[in-house]
């Protein structure tokens, strides 16, 4: 009577660890993994570290010297005269540390290709809103709205080098008010760094 208990006892623990051979669970990483146990009883930590984040993440397989971003956004009302350079006051991010919000310039780290996106919304004038992105002394795009209460945008990949500087600038002979508050925000100016390339580079491609 023993001995069909007996290999009833080994089936079961037989198929407990050909069960276990094939269960997926998620990782830390949120991926998914298998695992598969030789063991019938070896010791598997299921656990997950709640201090485990995406960015924590993120940092273990990436260098921050390397990585290039900024985001910034008008909160207040400004009035922007001809030649003008936009403050985005509060900063987002700043990996990098390329931009200065005292300025609204954005001076690049590294040389590089950069995209670029910027955001206005102009207030309650007569004036239109003609905003440029500039690059040293380059134009690069703009953006324009023709009536009061307009939000308008435009972006740009473009190669910058090392020290040059970018920023938002209100058109030669225009004067209009930007509209920013701290609980609505419409005026962005955000740029990160694509990829890493020098001049000798850029000039070939």
């Amino acid at each position: 009577m023993m001995l069909p208990i007996f290999f009833v006892v080994i089936l079961f623990f037989y198929r407990l660890d050909f069960a276990l051979s094939l269960y997926e669970l998620r990782c830390k990483n949120h991926c998914f993994c298998v695992i598969r146990t030789s063991d019938s009883f070896k010791n598997v930590n299921l656990s997950t570290s709640p201090s485990t984040t995406a960015s924590q993440t993120y940092n273990d397989h990436h260098d921050d010297k390397h990585v290039v971003a900024f985001a910034a956004a008008l909160t207040r009302t400004v009035t922007g005269n001809s030649g003008d350079t936009v403050r985005y006051d509060k900063i987002f991010t700043n990996l990098g540390g390329g931009y200065d919000r005292n300025t609204g310039v954005f001076t690049a780290p590294k040389s590089g290709i950069y995209k670029f996106d910027f955001h206005a919304y102009d207030s309650n004038t007569d004036h239109a809103m003609w905003l440029e992105l500039i690059k040293n002394t380059e134009l690069l795009v703009s953006l324009a709205g023709y009536s009061s209460h307009t939000s308008a945008g435009n972006s740009v990949i473009v190669f910058v080098g090392k020290g040059e500087r970018v920023f938002v600038q209100v058109r030669q002979d225009q004067s209009f008010t930007l509209f920013g508050q701290k609980n609505k925000v419409y005026g962005t100016f955000v740029g990160h760094l694509i990829g890493e390339m020098d001049m000798a580079q850029s000039d070939s491609s």
